[in-house]
């Protein structure tokens, strides 16, 4: 796992305030000597007991080593706490675990809390002042970054708050741009030596997609770049890995001239956590779709570099290499995965550098990291892959909207194992979905087993589950539509334990008498209000899973946490953070 860095020494210009440079110096020496000695403590232990950065390390790959946590004990694992977030919402938050501490935020109030991960028990919680907002996709937040005695969150409203990771209080907070035009904040911050990256969200709404990066000490601004700029047009691509793109070039060309400033309001948000290779100095994001969605006629061209895996300098923010998987998309097959790092094989079956981003097309890609240039995409994963394909299919829908979903949440990579473990969202019609984990090797791009995940039969009527996967030592962790967290063999996808969510917890116990009469009364009326407007029951009944499982190791007990909406059908329900161990001494 790679170490969290110090700052670099603050540019003090000849102008600044004398006083000012020196307290920047005083503090970044200060840090680079906290950290040593935390890289110090961190090497007198076998394996990381953490989980420091939204992807487990800067590769992304959600993977962790922890010790005691076997394919021969996950039988045992039990749930050791409970920890109420707060009212029903969308749980999308990765926590993060520095030391024996957790640190979780809410999507409703963009709240952050820190938690005693051994425990349970609340350290602090903080509520930031929001303002005006406009946010597309819900009041969601996926979590924070931490770094240099900091925690970093962003908003829904655009803000880029910094915490003392101690107390909770306030620091200092940066405005990335208007909230109130469609700008919004989900994603959980990188922390990296000194700085934080931080993109965007809100292609839905027409804004221009970016990455930024300020200092971590005090907030400055340090670049900017836009996923959408000038000559955006690209070359006209006319087919992506051999399937037509159905696109009439003759006609986006006519009519160019009248759309120049289309990438203005273009899109190509950056709402997923990048990946990162210190040694190279590089940020890997991922973008999302242009703007407007599902009509291409008002943004003729590519539309570069939307829909794209981009290689970005860390230090500087110059772009790289881009890799666009959809040109000028018209279905919403956006590069909504965070991309991860891997060793793969190239064509000569030599291991080499690489990037690799499960895409709503249903597949994997795998691009060599030094340039750009695509190795190999993976089988498609979709249920129906002898008549697999994406743009087609899509296209046939009268609404021209999406059927199919692809994946959304994080994938996670076993080093070990050489796979991919993807968690796909299948969406054959406008009502049902599938979801199915799948584990890919990367160094062939074949399949190599598919696991459905709740009801055993062909569709599923209710919501889909946005969370990813976990990989731990030789096991996955993924959730199911239902609320089943389910820990299988990272080989062969066989389910060796399963839990579920929401059946164990209490969080109407922290409300008051008459809050808890009122929310049951309200339960009690369920039947009679389906049976009245002829509602038929919800399949989900436990817990609705957004927040991707996450792994870490205390005094070497091993715990799996992972946050969700516990009954979201009912009243008397609420979000949820659970952790999960073996019984104490087991091995």
């Amino acid at each position: 796992m790679a170490a969290l860095g110090p700052p670099p020494l603050p540019d003090c210009a000849p102008f600044f305030v004398w006083w000012s440079c020196m307290k920047a110096l005083v503090s970044s020496l200060l840090c680079i000597v906290t950290t040593a000695a935390s890289c110090i403590a961190a090497t007198s232990k076998a394996h990381a007991v953490g989980w420091p950065t939204y992807g487990a390390a800067y590769d992304n790959s959600r993977h962790t080593t922890i010790a005691g946590l076997t394919r021969a004990n996950v039988a045992r694992l039990r749930p050791v706490w409970h920890f109420v977030l707060g009212p029903h919402e969308r749980v999308e938050t990765t926590p993060i675990v520095v030391g024996r501490t957790m640190y979780a935020t809410t999507g409703v109030g963009n709240n952050v809390l820190a938690i005693d991960a051994q425990t349970g028990k609340q350290q602090w919680r903080y509520r930031p002042a929001l303002g005006a907002m406009s946010p597309c996709c819900g009041a969601l937040n996926r979590g924070v970054a931490v770094g240099e005695g900091q925690v970093y969150f962003a908003t829904l409203d655009a803000q880029l708050i910094a915490l003392d990771a101690r107390t909770g209080a306030g620091r200092w907070h940066v405005q990335i741009g208007d909230g109130a035009k469609g700008l919004s904040e989900t994603m959980a911050p990188l922390y990296w030596s000194g700085t934080v990256f931080i993109g965007s969200s809100g292609s839905d709404y027409g804004i221009r997609g970016s990455v930024s990066a300020y200092r971590a000490f005090d907030g400055k601004f340090l670049w900017r770049w836009y996923a959408v700029s000038p000559g955006w047009e690209g070359a006209y691509a006319t087919s992506a890995n051999g399937f037509s793109l159905h696109r009439d070039i003759a006609a986006e060309k006519r009519t160019v001239a009248g759309y120049r400033t289309a990438w203005q309001h273009g899109g190509g948000a950056i709402w997923m956590t990048p990946a990162l290779d210190p040694k190279e100095d590089t940020l890997y994001v991922s973008t999302g779709n242009p703007s407007p969605v599902f009509d291409g006629s008002v943004r003729p061209g590519d539309n570069l570099y939307t829909d794209s895996i981009v290689a970005i300098d860390a230090r500087t923010g110059k772009m790289r290499w881009y890799y666009q998987q959809t040109p000028h998309d018209i279905w919403e097959y956006e590069a909504a995965s965070p991309p991860v790092l891997v060793e793969a094989a190239d064509a000569g079956g030599k291991h080499i550098p690489a990037v690799i981003e499960a895409g709503k097309t249903r597949w994997l890609y795998v691009l060599d990291r030094r340039n750009g240039k695509l190795l190999r995409v993976s089988q498609p994963w979709s249920a129906n892959a002898d008549v697999y394909q994406p743009y087609a299919r899509a296209l046939e829908n009268p609404k021209g909207r999406l059927p199919l979903r692809g994946t959304i949440g994080p994938i996670a990579y076993s080093p070990r194992a050489r796979l991919a473990y993807v968690t796909e969202v299948d969406r054959p019609n406008e009502q049902s979905w599938r979801d199915v984990l799948v584990g890919i090797d990367v160094d062939s791009g074949r399949i190599q087993w598919k696991k459905m995940l709740g009801p055993q039969h062909d569709t599923y009527r209710g919501d889909p589950v946005l969370a990813g996967a976990l990989s731990v030592n030789d096991l996955v962790f993924a959730s199911d539509p239902q609320g089943e967290l389910s820990a299988l063999d990272a080989r062969n996808g066989a389910v060796l334990w399963q839990h579920q969510l929401g059946s164990t917890a209490t969080p109407d116990a922290q409300r008051n008498v008459l809050q808890q009469l009122a929310h049951r009364f309200r339960d009690w009326l369920l039947p009679f209000k389906r049976a009245i407007f002829h509602q038929e029951p919800p399949t989900q009944a436990t817990a609705g899973v957004d927040s991707s499982p996450i792994a870490y190791e205390i005094d070497g007990r091993p715990y799996v946490a992972i946050g969700y909406d516990a009954q979201p059908e009912r009243a008397t329900g609420g979000a949820v953070l659970t952790a999960f161990s073996l019984p104490a001494g087991s091995r």
